[in-house]
């Protein structure tokens, strides 16, 4: 999920690495700066969140549902929430990867215990 969110150029001097050719040490190393974010940085987890909560910001007069959810119920990239019935659950989920799909993510991975909630949500969805 992260290499999704891209580092601003003035800020890629902060996650800058040295990358060795072939691992051989005794070699010069040559230095690198990333484009994206990566996983196991401590700024990462902060800017997933930051940019998820401003992309349902975006998109809360579209998808009021879906920006609800994203901004109160998501840490980085899981999201956890309970609604009252089966096609609440199934318009929350079509919401929210529209939400997603804007800021090309890909929102994937629900569970439930209902079989009509799986067969609607995983049957040939797009996106808008």
């Amino acid at each position: 999920m992260f290499h999704r969110f891209h580092v601003s150029q003035e800020d890629r001097d902060y996650l800058r690495f040295l990358w060795w050719e072939n691992g051989d040490t005794r070699s010069e190393p040559k230095e690198y700066r990333m484009k994206v974010h990566l996983f196991g940085a401590a700024s990462s987890t902060g800017c997933a969140n930051y940019r998820m909560k401003y992309l349902a910001s975006q998109n809360e007069k579209k998808y009021p549902a879906a920006a609800s959810f994203i901004k109160s119920n998501f840490y980085v990239d899981d999201g956890l929430i309970s609604v009252k019935n089966v096609d609440s659950a199934i318009k929350l989920v079509e919401e929210a990867r529209n939400v997603c799909a804007k800021g090309k993510l890909r929102l994937h991975k629900f569970i439930s215990n209902n079989r009509k909630w799986y067969k609607m949500v995983f049957s040939g969805w797009e996106g808008d």
